[in-house]
């Protein structure tokens, strides 16, 4: 299961670096990991992950 739960993790990790973060390559690689306890975390994970950076964005909107 952490196996399944790693390459989801991995599949959404590389889907955010390359921009193309959609509904589907986030929900699809959690669903193969058929680990509903561990979907909410790893979305909270990626969330937080990404939040530092849209605020120095918002931030530089803002000033700029």
């Amino acid at each position: 299961m952490r196996e399944k739960m790693f390459r989801a993790a991995v599949k959404i990790a590389t889907a955010l670096l390359v921009g193309e973060l959609r509904p589907e390559r986030l929900i699809d690689p959690l669903c193969d990991a058929g680990d509903s306890s561990g979907v909410l975390l790893i979305i909270m994970f990626f969330v937080c992950l990404t939040a530092p950076s849209d605020r120095k964005a918002d931030s530089e909107r803002r000033s700029g």
